[in-house]
């Protein structure tokens, strides 16, 4: 795992410290399996997990409603998308 700066929206230090971020979205995977993570939630019984990037501002964490239709149709994964328009 890589160690960041983790700023703020304003490139200030948060705390003026040094903390551990994710060496990019794929991190999370490497954690996942190289921390014994998902071993972890296995043990305990976890059949669902929803996972979103930091950088998506636009995420309902958990979203009941996506996660209820991925489960209900038997889906491995799920990807919800949302069409941006920019105007000029």
């Amino acid at each position: 795992m890589s160690q960041w700066t983790v700023l703020s929206l304003f490139s200030k230090m948060v705390h003026s410290l040094l903390y551990r971020s994710p060496d990019g979205n794929g991190g999370l995977y490497w954690a996942l399996k190289n921390e014994n993570v998902l071993a972890n939630m296995i043990e305990r019984g976890v059949k669902y997990l929803h996972v979103f990037c930091v950088d998506n501002v636009l995420v309902k964490v958990a979203d009941p409603l996506f996660m209820g239709y991925c489960i209900g149709k038997g889906a491995e994964a799920g990807n919800k998308v949302k069409q941006i328009f920019i105007f000029s």
